[in-house]
């Protein structure tokens, strides 16, 4: 006889699932330890060690830091429009807003593409079909931390180093062929509170082995503002600019903007970044346990992570059309259980009201099926370090217990209509 769900008065199945902290005593203090040596941004230490740190570990020659990884996006693709006078960029139709809006502020219009149903990124069909027309990036997301077919996509461009930007926002750790992800185009990185780690709180940072482009990229983030006989940010200068320096030989070529990582910041990047192996393993664990508990199910879409090297930070499971209840009723029950579970963008790019305005394709949502499937029939469970065994148990558990009952039409009913009530939506909306 099956238990009932918590959703209909049932006990929980879960007994208070912690959410990740990212913060510890390490982090607290060397945070504290940057603000007592004094905060400047003229070649901060610690944000240089920061980022040599950051190249070094995915493998690039150079890695300029930004306060966010929309920023990072952002001052890459006004470097490519400076260096390559790019005009159009091509991103996957299920994605992060956060494209849209660096691919706008950048001065550049784009378009969008369908979504692979087996890597949730970009299909390489759909973008070979689309034809890339000279002068156009392709903006690749790594949703999830999965990664597509980069061999093929680099196969129809010209040149990757300055034709693909890489965000890399969930992909920390994620190998391709031995390579990091982010080392084939222009890499951008995010260091949100949300990803596999974080600057204290928001940050970005853009990996390249382009000269140009880091050189770009550093003095678009400090205002444009170059030394004028030697053409370089003076954010690299290694001495405090004098106020004959100030008033003599700074100049601004290029457009900028303020985009910089503070010292606080770079400081707990460092303490974080020497955990990052550590964290991935435990999440790939994590990762591994749940698939192999849940992945019986065949009305649920589990990712083929297998001997690939990926670090996703959370498992994304697609609902099947054959399950009959709804996304919005699992989820709730699975809430109610106690499992923190949740979605990543609530709607396809081609549904918002910016992007209806602004993008250079069609809109229309037949071209789309798969962006749109991900979109209204995924979920995401938790698989972060602070998980123990037991966590997970309890997760599978839950999980089990209310596909089990919603399998039942009786019980699908009765479930839609407490979490209508508990949404404050009409039952016709789930």
């Amino acid at each position: 006889m099956l238990e009932k769900l918590a959703v209909l008065g049932g006990p929980k199945t879960c007994n208070k699932i912690p959410q990740p902290t990212p913060f510890f005593e390490e982090e607290i203090n060397a945070a504290v330890n940057a603000m007592k040596k004094g905060l400047t941004i003229f070649s901060n230490p610690v944000v240089k060690k920061f980022e040599h740190l950051f190249a070094e570990y995915v493998g690039t020659k150079y890695a300029v830091s930004t306060s966010s990884g929309t920023s990072a996006m952002n001052i890459v693709l006004l470097s490519l429009k400076e260096l390559n006078a790019i005009r159009y960029v091509i991103i996957p139709a299920y994605s992060y807003i956060g494209l849209v809006n660096a691919i706008l502020a950048a001065g550049l219009r784009y378009k969008i593409v369908d979504n692979d149903a087996d890597t949730l990124s970009i299909s390489t069909s759909k973008l070979e079909k689309e034809g890339l027309e000279k002068a156009t990036v392709v903006l690749l997301p790594y949703l999830f931390g999965l990664h597509p077919d980069i061999d093929g996509i680099a196969k129809l461009l010209n040149n990757p180093q300055l034709e693909l930007v890489e965000d890399c926002a969930q992909g920390l750790g994620t190998y391709y062929k031995k390579r990091h992800v982010g080392t084939f185009g222009c890499g951008c990185f995010s260091f949100a509170e949300n990803k596999t780690i974080t600057t204290a709180g928001e940050g970005g940072m853009v990996v390249t082995n382009h000269k140009d482009v880091a050189r770009l990229c550093r003095i678009i983030s400090h205002q444009g503002i170059m030394w004028q006989d030697t053409e370089i940010s003076y954010i690299d200068s290694e001495k405090q600019p004098t106020f004959y320096d100030l008033q003599h030989r700074f100049d601004c070529k290029i457009p900028g903007q303020s985009s910089r990582m503070t010292a606080v910041q770079a400081a707990t990047g460092i303490v974080q970044l020497e955990k990052i192996d550590k964290i991935n393993r435990k999440r790939r664990l994590n990762a591994d346990y749940l698939i192999q508990k849940l992945s019986h199910h065949k009305d649920f879409w589990f990712p083929k992570i297998g001997d690939r090297k990926v670090a996703t930070n959370t498992i994304p499971i697609i609902i099947k059309r054959s399950f009959y209840a709804s996304r919005d009723v699992l989820l709730q029950c699975l809430i109610e259980e106690g499992v923190p579970a949740s979605i990543y963008s609530p709607r396809p790019l081609f549904e918002y009201t910016l992007v209806k305005r602004t993008c250079s394709s069609s809109v229309s949502s037949k071209r789309y099926p798969i962006a749109r499937l991900i979109a209204q029939r995924h979920i995401l469970l938790p698989i972060h370090a602070g998980l123990t065994k037991q966590h997970l148990y309890e997760i599978a558990s839950a999980f089990e217990k209310v596909v089990s009952s919603l399998s039942e039409p009786q019980l699908i009913k009765a479930a839609r209509k407490e979490v209508a009530k508990k949404l404050g939506v009409s039952e016709s909306f789930i």
